[in-house]
């Protein structure tokens, strides 16, 4: 990276104070794109689909759809609130802020933290469907891929409670059968409902 840009961003950090900010909307998109995966392949395991290639297409589209509300969304309201901030401080200082450095941390931390939080579930979701692609591709059988798809997400499940009780200083074994626990409630919801709706196996 270039010192001059380098320096810039550095410079644009004290001012918003946006990598703070940019970690919780990692950890916590993360968290919502792969428990929302998550519910794609065990609703589609339990409702006995076989294609590759379907698993794949509604994963894209949750994370197309994770992603784009993310990163607008997130734009929306970081720039209205870093916008309503900025003109309060106009107003104590009597003087517009526009075209300066604090305008422009501003936008750099809105777009920024704006693509953390549409990208983080984004990777997830691509990450966790690997087996998927690969069976499409016939180098994996369709039943291996969802066992394998299952693996990614516990393990980076317990990668979030890792370094959530590394944050927090917590127990970090502690912190990971939390998330876990977020998963195991998630699937428990879900094979109800396919119980209920009779798509679970043998109903």
């Amino acid at each position: 990276m270039p010192e001059e840009l380098q320096e810039k961003i550095t410079n644009y950090e004290h001012i918003t104070g946006m990598s703070k900010l940019a970690r919780r909307y990692f950890v916590m998109n993360t968290f919502d794109g792969t428990l929302t995966i998550f519910g794609v392949l065990l609703g589609s395991f339990l409702a006995g689909i076989t294609s590759p290639g379907t698993i794949v297409t509604l994963g894209l589209g949750a994370g197309a759809a994770i992603f784009i509300s993310g990163v607008w969304g997130t734009y929306l309201s970081e720039s209205a609130e870093r916008t309503k901030a900025r003109r309060d401080l106009e107003q104590k200082m009597l003087k517009s802020l526009e075209k300066t450095k604090i305008s422009e941390a501003d936008k750099f931390a809105t777009c920024y933290v704006s693509l953390i939080n549409g990208l983080s579930p984004l990777f997830a979701i691509l990450v966790i469907l690997i087996p998927f692609f690969s069976s499409s591709a016939g180098f994996l059988d369709m039943g291996l891929a969802y066992y394998f798809s299952f693996l990614i997400w516990l393990l980076i499940f317990v990668f979030l409670g890792v370094f959530l009780g590394k944050l927090s200083k917590e127990n970090i074994a502690i912190s990971a059968m939390k998330t876990f626990m977020v998963g195991v409630v998630c699937a428990i919801t879900i094979y109800l409902i396919s119980a209920i709706t009779g798509s679970s196996p043998g109903a």
